[in-house]
Protein backbone atom coordinates (compact mmCIF):
# COMPACT_ATOMS: atom_id res chain seq x y z
CA UNK A 1 0.00 0.00 0.00
CA UNK A 2 2.94 2.45 0.93
CA UNK A 3 4.15 1.59 -2.45
CA UNK A 4 0.55 2.52 -3.95
CA UNK A 5 0.73 5.73 -2.38
CA UNK A 6 4.06 6.49 -3.17
CA UNK A 7 3.31 5.88 -6.92
CA UNK A 8 0.10 7.84 -6.47
CA UNK A 9 2.04 10.61 -5.18
CA UNK A 10 4.47 10.90 -7.81
CA UNK A 11 1.95 10.66 -10.40
CA UNK A 12 -0.13 13.60 -8.57
CA UNK A 13 3.14 15.23 -8.45
CA UNK A 14 4.15 14.66 -11.64
CA UNK A 15 0.63 16.22 -12.46
CA UNK A 16 0.96 19.06 -11.34
CA UNK A 17 4.26 19.62 -12.57
CA UNK A 18 2.69 19.09 -15.73
CA UNK A 19 0.33 21.84 -15.31
CA UNK A 20 2.64 24.08 -13.93
CA UNK A 21 4.90 24.14 -16.81
CA UNK A 22 1.78 24.31 -18.67
CA UNK A 23 0.54 27.49 -17.13
CA UNK A 24 4.18 28.89 -17.53
CA UNK A 25 4.37 27.91 -20.74
CA UNK A 26 0.86 29.78 -21.27
CA UNK A 27 2.05 32.70 -19.16
CA UNK A 28 4.73 32.63 -21.37
CA UNK A 29 3.02 32.82 -24.14
CA UNK A 30 0.53 35.23 -23.34
CA UNK A 31 3.75 37.84 -22.05
CA UNK A 32 5.24 37.31 -25.69
CA UNK A 33 1.67 38.06 -27.92
CA UNK A 34 1.54 41.23 -25.14
CA UNK A 35 4.77 42.33 -26.95
CA UNK A 36 3.37 41.81 -30.17
CA UNK A 37 -0.07 43.43 -29.75
CA UNK A 38 1.60 46.96 -30.57
CA UNK A 39 2.37 46.29 -33.82
CA UNK A 40 -1.20 44.75 -35.22
CA UNK A 41 -3.84 46.05 -36.83
CA UNK A 42 -6.84 46.66 -35.47
CA UNK A 43 -8.60 43.46 -36.63
CA UNK A 44 -5.79 41.54 -35.37
CA UNK A 45 -6.15 42.77 -32.18
CA UNK A 46 -10.01 41.77 -31.95
CA UNK A 47 -9.01 38.37 -33.45
CA UNK A 48 -6.18 38.00 -30.48
CA UNK A 49 -8.68 39.54 -27.69
CA UNK A 50 -11.11 36.21 -28.49
CA UNK A 51 -8.38 33.64 -27.77
CA UNK A 52 -8.41 33.87 -23.83
CA UNK A 53 -9.19 36.45 -21.08
CA UNK A 54 -6.15 37.28 -20.36
CA UNK A 55 -5.19 38.64 -24.25
CA UNK A 56 -8.72 40.14 -24.24
CA UNK A 57 -7.85 42.48 -21.84
CA UNK A 58 -4.53 43.42 -22.92
CA UNK A 59 -5.76 43.66 -26.72
CA UNK A 60 -8.31 46.36 -25.86
CA UNK A 61 -5.95 48.58 -23.88
CA UNK A 62 -6.71 52.17 -24.86
CA UNK A 63 -3.43 52.62 -25.76
CA UNK A 64 -3.57 50.30 -28.40
CA UNK A 65 -6.66 51.94 -29.65
CA UNK A 66 -5.89 55.37 -30.70
CA UNK A 67 -6.33 55.76 -34.21
CA UNK A 68 -9.95 55.00 -36.01
CA UNK A 69 -10.24 54.96 -39.85
CA UNK A 70 -13.71 54.89 -41.33
CA UNK A 71 -12.24 55.87 -44.65
CA UNK A 72 -14.48 55.08 -47.75
CA UNK A 73 -16.76 53.36 -44.94
CA UNK A 74 -20.79 53.17 -45.87
CA UNK A 75 -23.02 53.60 -43.05
CA UNK A 76 -20.09 55.93 -41.11
CA UNK A 77 -22.43 57.66 -39.58
CA UNK A 78 -24.22 54.63 -37.17
CA UNK A 79 -20.21 52.92 -37.15
CA UNK A 80 -19.12 55.95 -35.79
CA UNK A 81 -21.44 56.25 -32.75
CA UNK A 82 -20.97 52.53 -32.27
CA UNK A 83 -17.34 52.45 -32.50
CA UNK A 84 -17.13 55.82 -29.76
CA UNK A 85 -18.88 53.85 -27.21
CA UNK A 86 -16.19 51.30 -26.53
CA UNK A 87 -14.10 51.99 -23.51
CA UNK A 88 -11.06 50.96 -25.78
CA UNK A 89 -11.55 54.43 -27.63
CA UNK A 90 -11.31 56.16 -24.69
CA UNK A 91 -7.84 57.98 -25.68
CA UNK A 92 -8.70 58.31 -29.72
CA UNK A 93 -6.46 60.79 -30.87
CA UNK A 94 -6.23 60.13 -35.03
CA UNK A 95 -10.29 59.71 -36.57
CA UNK A 96 -9.72 59.59 -40.87
CA UNK A 97 -13.40 59.94 -42.18
CA UNK A 98 -11.87 60.36 -45.54
CA UNK A 99 -14.90 59.75 -48.40
CA UNK A 100 -17.11 58.28 -45.17
CA UNK A 101 -20.87 58.53 -45.59
CA UNK A 102 -22.52 59.72 -44.42
CA UNK A 103 -21.22 62.06 -41.89
CA UNK A 104 -22.58 65.08 -41.22
CA UNK A 105 -22.75 67.82 -39.02
CA UNK A 106 -24.28 65.94 -36.03
CA UNK A 107 -22.28 63.12 -36.17
CA UNK A 108 -19.52 65.65 -34.97
CA UNK A 109 -20.95 66.66 -31.77
CA UNK A 110 -19.92 62.69 -30.89
CA UNK A 111 -16.14 63.78 -30.42
CA UNK A 112 -16.90 65.72 -27.17
CA UNK A 113 -14.24 64.76 -24.89
CA UNK A 114 -11.91 62.77 -27.17
CA UNK A 115 -8.30 63.41 -27.18
CA UNK A 116 -8.18 64.04 -30.69
CA UNK A 117 -5.23 65.50 -32.76
CA UNK A 118 -5.91 64.97 -35.85
CA UNK A 119 -9.21 64.54 -38.03
CA UNK A 120 -9.54 63.87 -41.90
CA UNK A 121 -13.11 65.09 -43.26
CA UNK A 122 -11.89 64.97 -46.72
CA UNK A 123 -14.51 64.50 -49.22
CA UNK A 124 -17.28 64.58 -46.08
CA UNK A 125 -19.54 67.15 -48.47
CA UNK A 126 -22.62 67.18 -45.89
CA UNK A 127 -20.59 68.75 -43.18
CA UNK A 128 -20.89 72.38 -43.02
CA UNK A 129 -19.39 75.42 -41.67
CA UNK A 130 -21.61 74.47 -38.60
CA UNK A 131 -19.61 70.73 -38.56
CA UNK A 132 -16.57 72.12 -38.24
CA UNK A 133 -17.14 75.23 -36.06
CA UNK A 134 -18.56 72.20 -33.52
CA UNK A 135 -14.89 70.05 -34.47
CA UNK A 136 -13.31 73.21 -33.48
CA UNK A 137 -15.23 73.66 -30.42
CA UNK A 138 -14.52 70.06 -29.07
CA UNK A 139 -11.11 69.72 -30.36
CA UNK A 140 -8.79 72.15 -29.32
CA UNK A 141 -5.80 70.73 -29.66
CA UNK A 142 -6.17 69.41 -33.04
CA UNK A 143 -2.50 69.51 -34.28
CA UNK A 144 -3.98 68.20 -38.47
CA UNK A 145 -7.38 69.05 -39.69
CA UNK A 146 -8.09 67.44 -43.32
CA UNK A 147 -11.06 68.86 -45.52
CA UNK A 148 -10.44 68.16 -48.71
CA UNK A 149 -13.15 68.57 -51.37
CA UNK A 150 -15.67 70.59 -49.17
CA UNK A 151 -18.15 72.72 -51.03
CA UNK A 152 -19.78 73.69 -48.40
CA UNK A 153 -17.35 75.17 -45.65
CA UNK A 154 -16.41 78.86 -46.14
CA UNK A 155 -14.04 81.53 -44.40
CA UNK A 156 -16.34 81.56 -41.49
CA UNK A 157 -15.77 78.11 -40.81
CA UNK A 158 -12.52 78.12 -41.61
CA UNK A 159 -12.00 81.06 -39.41
CA UNK A 160 -13.45 78.98 -35.99
CA UNK A 161 -10.98 76.51 -37.04
CA UNK A 162 -8.19 78.67 -36.91
CA UNK A 163 -8.90 80.59 -34.11
CA UNK A 164 -9.56 77.75 -31.70
CA UNK A 165 -7.56 75.27 -32.59
CA UNK A 166 -4.12 77.09 -32.55
CA UNK A 167 -1.88 74.13 -32.20
CA UNK A 168 -2.31 73.36 -35.68
CA UNK A 169 0.85 72.23 -37.50
CA UNK A 170 -0.86 71.05 -40.80
CA UNK A 171 -4.05 72.56 -42.55
CA UNK A 172 -5.37 70.37 -45.75
CA UNK A 173 -8.36 72.96 -47.55
CA UNK A 174 -8.06 71.50 -50.96
CA UNK A 175 -10.86 71.89 -53.07
CA UNK A 176 -12.23 73.61 -50.93
CA UNK A 177 -13.66 76.54 -53.47
CA UNK A 178 -15.47 78.70 -51.41
CA UNK A 179 -12.76 79.54 -49.31
CA UNK A 180 -11.33 83.07 -50.13
CA UNK A 181 -8.50 85.70 -49.29
CA UNK A 182 -10.36 86.43 -46.07
CA UNK A 183 -9.65 82.98 -44.68
CA UNK A 184 -5.61 82.92 -45.39
CA UNK A 185 -5.99 86.26 -43.89
CA UNK A 186 -7.35 84.22 -40.33
CA UNK A 187 -4.69 81.69 -41.28
CA UNK A 188 -1.85 84.05 -41.26
CA UNK A 189 -2.69 85.50 -38.15
CA UNK A 190 -3.71 82.69 -35.86
CA UNK A 191 -1.34 79.61 -37.49
CA UNK A 192 2.13 81.30 -37.23
CA UNK A 193 3.71 77.63 -37.10
CA UNK A 194 1.59 76.27 -39.36
CA UNK A 195 4.26 73.78 -40.65
CA UNK A 196 2.01 72.79 -44.11
CA UNK A 197 -0.75 74.31 -46.32
CA UNK A 198 -2.61 72.71 -48.78
CA UNK A 199 -4.42 75.84 -51.07
CA UNK A 200 -4.89 73.29 -53.88
CA UNK A 201 -7.57 74.62 -56.36
CA UNK A 202 -8.88 77.06 -53.38
CA UNK A 203 -9.62 79.45 -56.60
CA UNK A 204 -10.85 82.72 -55.23
CA UNK A 205 -7.79 83.35 -53.34
CA UNK A 206 -5.90 85.66 -55.06
CA UNK A 207 -2.16 87.58 -54.57
CA UNK A 208 -3.36 89.32 -51.63
CA UNK A 209 -4.87 85.68 -49.41
CA UNK A 210 -1.27 84.41 -50.69
CA UNK A 211 0.75 87.51 -49.62
CA UNK A 212 -0.84 87.21 -46.32
CA UNK A 213 -0.01 83.61 -45.85
CA UNK A 214 3.83 84.05 -46.66
CA UNK A 215 3.82 86.91 -44.29
CA UNK A 216 2.06 85.00 -41.46
CA UNK A 217 3.14 81.32 -41.82
CA UNK A 218 6.89 82.00 -41.93
CA UNK A 219 7.03 78.31 -40.56
CA UNK A 220 6.11 76.64 -43.32
CA UNK A 221 7.60 73.52 -44.81
CA UNK A 222 5.16 72.43 -47.43
CA UNK A 223 2.97 75.13 -49.33
CA UNK A 224 0.57 73.29 -52.21
CA UNK A 225 -0.69 75.96 -54.68
CA UNK A 226 -1.74 72.95 -57.44
CA UNK A 227 -4.02 75.00 -59.99
CA UNK A 228 -4.19 77.96 -58.41
CA UNK A 229 -3.88 79.89 -62.17
CA UNK A 230 -4.59 83.58 -60.83
CA UNK A 231 -1.47 83.70 -58.83
CA UNK A 232 1.35 86.24 -60.04
CA UNK A 233 4.93 87.52 -59.23
CA UNK A 234 3.30 89.80 -57.54
CA UNK A 235 2.62 87.05 -54.84
CA UNK A 236 4.77 84.25 -55.87
CA UNK A 237 8.17 86.35 -55.86
CA UNK A 238 7.28 86.14 -51.36
CA UNK A 239 7.47 82.79 -51.02
CA UNK A 240 11.20 83.45 -50.88
CA UNK A 241 10.62 84.56 -46.82
CA UNK A 242 10.05 81.00 -46.24
CA UNK A 243 13.33 79.89 -45.21
CA UNK A 244 12.26 76.54 -43.78
CA UNK A 245 10.25 75.80 -47.07
CA UNK A 246 11.21 72.34 -47.90
CA UNK A 247 8.35 70.99 -50.45
CA UNK A 248 6.31 73.52 -53.09
CA UNK A 249 4.10 72.61 -55.52
CA UNK A 250 3.29 75.36 -58.00
CA UNK A 251 1.96 73.12 -61.17
CA UNK A 252 -0.14 75.17 -63.48
CA UNK A 253 1.15 78.25 -62.47
CA UNK A 254 0.85 79.94 -65.83
CA UNK A 255 1.62 83.43 -64.43
CA UNK A 256 4.82 82.67 -63.13
CA UNK A 257 8.34 84.07 -64.33
CA UNK A 258 11.90 84.52 -64.24
CA UNK A 259 11.14 87.46 -61.73
CA UNK A 260 9.05 85.30 -59.73
CA UNK A 261 10.95 82.27 -59.27
CA UNK A 262 13.93 84.25 -58.52
CA UNK A 263 12.48 85.44 -55.77
CA UNK A 264 11.42 81.86 -54.65
CA UNK A 265 14.81 80.59 -55.07
CA UNK A 266 15.47 82.37 -51.77
CA UNK A 267 14.16 79.17 -50.13
CA UNK A 268 17.63 77.04 -50.33
CA UNK A 269 16.09 74.38 -48.24
CA UNK A 270 13.44 73.13 -50.83
CA UNK A 271 13.79 69.38 -51.18
CA UNK A 272 10.67 69.24 -53.97
CA UNK A 273 9.90 71.67 -56.40
CA UNK A 274 7.06 71.40 -58.69
CA UNK A 275 7.22 73.65 -61.71
CA UNK A 276 4.83 71.27 -64.27
CA UNK A 277 3.17 73.87 -67.23
CA UNK A 278 5.02 77.02 -65.38
CA UNK A 279 5.39 77.85 -68.95
CA UNK A 280 7.03 81.18 -68.75
CA UNK A 281 9.95 80.08 -67.14
CA UNK A 282 13.32 80.13 -68.52
CA UNK A 283 17.04 79.10 -67.72
CA UNK A 284 17.28 82.96 -66.62
CA UNK A 285 15.47 82.02 -63.15
CA UNK A 286 16.28 78.06 -63.21
CA UNK A 287 19.89 78.48 -63.09
CA UNK A 288 19.51 80.53 -60.32
CA UNK A 289 17.51 77.77 -58.55
CA UNK A 290 19.87 75.93 -59.18
CA UNK A 291 22.62 77.56 -57.71
CA UNK A 292 20.55 78.15 -54.28
CA UNK A 293 18.56 75.57 -54.08
CA UNK A 294 21.40 72.60 -53.64
CA UNK A 295 18.99 69.70 -51.84
CA UNK A 296 16.71 69.11 -54.61
CA UNK A 297 15.80 65.67 -54.65
CA UNK A 298 12.15 66.17 -56.81
CA UNK A 299 12.34 68.78 -59.54
CA UNK A 300 9.50 68.63 -62.17
CA UNK A 301 9.74 71.09 -65.73
CA UNK A 302 6.79 69.19 -67.26
CA UNK A 303 5.68 71.06 -70.12
CA UNK A 304 8.26 74.29 -69.91
CA UNK A 305 9.60 74.79 -73.62
CA UNK A 306 12.36 77.50 -72.55
CA UNK A 307 13.94 75.36 -70.50
CA UNK A 308 17.59 73.90 -72.26
CA UNK A 309 20.85 71.85 -71.64
CA UNK A 310 22.08 75.30 -69.97
CA UNK A 311 19.90 74.50 -66.80
CA UNK A 312 20.41 70.81 -67.15
CA UNK A 313 24.19 71.38 -66.08
CA UNK A 314 23.46 73.98 -63.64
CA UNK A 315 21.05 71.61 -62.15
CA UNK A 316 23.76 68.33 -62.58
CA UNK A 317 26.47 71.05 -61.24
CA UNK A 318 24.04 71.81 -58.11
CA UNK A 319 22.13 68.87 -57.61
CA UNK A 320 24.29 65.68 -59.03
CA UNK A 321 23.91 63.90 -54.98
CA UNK A 322 20.59 64.10 -54.42
CA UNK A 323 18.11 63.97 -57.26
CA UNK A 324 16.12 61.20 -57.66
CA UNK A 325 13.60 62.06 -59.59
CA UNK A 326 13.23 64.76 -62.58
CA UNK A 327 10.51 65.00 -65.08
CA UNK A 328 11.48 66.84 -68.62
CA UNK A 329 8.88 65.88 -70.81
CA UNK A 330 7.83 68.19 -72.96
CA UNK A 331 10.99 70.22 -72.83
CA UNK A 332 11.25 70.58 -76.08
CA UNK A 333 14.58 72.98 -75.59
CA UNK A 334 16.95 70.22 -74.06
CA UNK A 335 18.15 68.47 -76.57
CA UNK A 336 19.23 65.03 -75.61
CA UNK A 337 15.96 63.91 -72.63
CA UNK A 338 16.59 59.87 -72.61
CA UNK A 339 16.53 57.88 -69.47
CA UNK A 340 20.37 56.94 -70.54
CA UNK A 341 21.45 60.75 -70.77
CA UNK A 342 19.93 62.00 -67.94
CA UNK A 343 20.95 59.33 -65.73
CA UNK A 344 24.67 60.64 -67.08
CA UNK A 345 24.05 63.80 -65.96
CA UNK A 346 22.23 62.87 -62.92
CA UNK A 347 23.62 58.95 -61.62
CA UNK A 348 20.54 58.81 -58.72
CA UNK A 349 18.07 59.07 -60.31
CA UNK A 350 15.24 56.45 -60.72
CA UNK A 351 11.96 58.45 -61.40
CA UNK A 352 11.36 60.66 -64.94
CA UNK A 353 7.49 61.07 -64.51
CA UNK A 354 5.66 63.77 -61.83
CA UNK A 355 3.21 64.92 -63.79
CA UNK A 356 0.92 62.40 -65.69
Amino acid sequence: MDAQLHQSGSQSSLSQAHVERGSLQSHREIDALRCVLPWLPQRDLCAAACVSRELRTAAYQPELWKSLSLQGATSASARLAQALTQPRFSHLQHLNLEFAQPITDADLLLLAGKPLVSLNLNACQQVTDQGVTTAAKLLPNLQSFSLYWNLRVTDSGVKQVVLRCTSLQTLNLSGCKNITDTALRFISTSLPNLKSLNLTRCVRATDTGLKYVTSGCTQLEELLLYALSSFTDESLATIGRLSHLRVLDLCGMKHLTDQGLQGIACCTHLISLNLSWCVLITDQSLITVASSCHYLELLSLHGIRGVTDASMAALSASCVNTLHTLDVNGCVGIEDRSHAHLKVLFPKLTCFTVHK
